[in-house]
């Protein structure tokens, strides 16, 4: 511990005392811990997300045997990491316990297991429960993170957790506006957009046309790079597995195993045509999974066929972002990515969302009910 401890302390005489850390993140060396403690006693411990994940592999898969348990698992952990909200992280918390709960609680494999997780419940429950604007009359080194104690964080996610995701910048394929007094660029896409939505258009991403496009515009839909959609169809296939009695219910078996089938797929060169996203369906898999709404735009012979899907198991307050994820079929059977402006209207509700959503899930179409309305009379004035 003492080489530790010197090293930190060395480290605290090149701070300032308002940048000493409010959270310092380990792969649990006690030696270090306990070093942290006493150099920067304010400062909140917790443990490295993806050193955990390493441990349960090491371990736990000792006592999970079954292939198809095991993916289970995998996919209600993960679920249970990215609880963007308390209310939703003891639900997730719930099923986790529930999935394990044929498993002896007391094998020793899975005693790693809860109490790994019991040290990252009690961490996040400390730090989720703070309030996240700093009371600036209190000790400025509980404000470690901020230079500028007078900017208020974007939320409380900005300053107690810990991420190990990375989020590529955006990359804009076309600029079709420079700002709202400019005339549009020209875009032959544009013929199979209706026209409702021409003058809400921000940007149009035109991905690499591999019959990846689908996934690739989510991905860009969620800010990260197009190449990552690999990525995608393994994190829509996580949603798939982990409710998977929930979407056979409302897709039926064989709607379920044929969205399945789409979305299997991590090969190179051109997908299959039997590989591509199936819309709208595949919609209310995305919005749950990122909990975002996703907007399908298709029009075929001056005929608007799309519709807009909230996420099923949590509302608007357990988002980071409410922005929908808006993807378009141009070109017949080729997809884009669209960032709209604030205000343009929103197409009517996947029908089987109504039936199947959770309670609180409700609030989604309250956010946006008035855009709706302006879409329903737009299409009447078409008839």
């Amino acid at each position: 511990m003492d080489n530790y401890k010197w090293a930190l302390e060395k480290l605290k005489l090149t701070l300032n005392e308002c940048m000493h850390p409010r959270v310092i993140v380990t792969d649990r060396e006690l030696a270090l811990m306990k070093a942290c403690e006493i150099v920067f006693p304010h400062a909140n411990h917790l443990l490295c997300r993806w050193h955990i994940g390493q441990n349960i592999m090491k371990n736990c898969k000792q006592t999970i045997r079954s292939k198809y348990d095991w993916n289970l698992f995998q996919s209600a952990w993960k679920v249970l990491e990215d609880s963007p909200s308390w209310i939703s992280y003891e639900e997730n918390y719930k099923k986790l316990q529930t999935l394990l709960s044929k498993y002896p609680r007391k094998s020793f494999t899975l005693i790693i297991f809860y109490t790994i997780f019991n040290f990252l419940y009690n961490d996040y429950q400390t730090n989720y429960d703070r309030d996240p604007i700093p009371d600036l009359n209190e000790d400025p080194t509980r404000h470690s993170l901020f230079v500028d104690l007078n900017e208020e964080p974007a939320n409380v996610f900005d300053y107690i957790l810990e991420t190990n995701h990375f989020v590529p910048p955006i990359v804009y394929s076309h600029r079709l506006f420079v700002d709202l007094n400019e005339e549009p660029v020209t875009n032959p896409l544009l013929d199979d957009i209706p026209d409702i939505f021409h003058r809400y258009i921000k940007d149009l991403n035109n991905v690499k046309s591999d019959g990846n496009f689908e996934f690739r515009s989510v991905a860009v839909g969620i800010g990260r790079d197009e190449n990552m959609w690999p990525l995608i169809r393994q994190e829509l296939l996580q949603e798939l597995r982990y409710h998977e009695h929930d979407y056979t219910e409302i897709l039926t078996s064989r709607g379920f195993k044929f969205i399945w089938d789409t979305m299997n797929f991590s090969g190179t060169g051109f997908a299959p045509i039997d590989k591509w996203m199936s819309m709208t369906d595949t919609g209310l898999v995305i919005a749950s999974f990122y909990r975002r709404p996703v907007v399908f735009i298709s029009m075929v012979k001056n005929v608007v066929l799309s519709s807009t899907c909230f996420p099923l198991w949590s509302g608007p307050h357990e988002s980071e972002s409410t922005e929908p994820i808006v993807v378009a079929r141009v070109g017949g059977s080729h997809f884009i990515n669209l960032f709209l402006r604030e205000g343009y209207p929103i197409l009517s509700t996947h029908p089987q969302w109504r039936t199947y959503r959770i309670d609180r899930a409700s609030a989604w179409e309250d956010v946006y009910s008035n855009r709706q309305l302006a879409f329903e009379e737009y299409i009447r004035s078409r008839r």
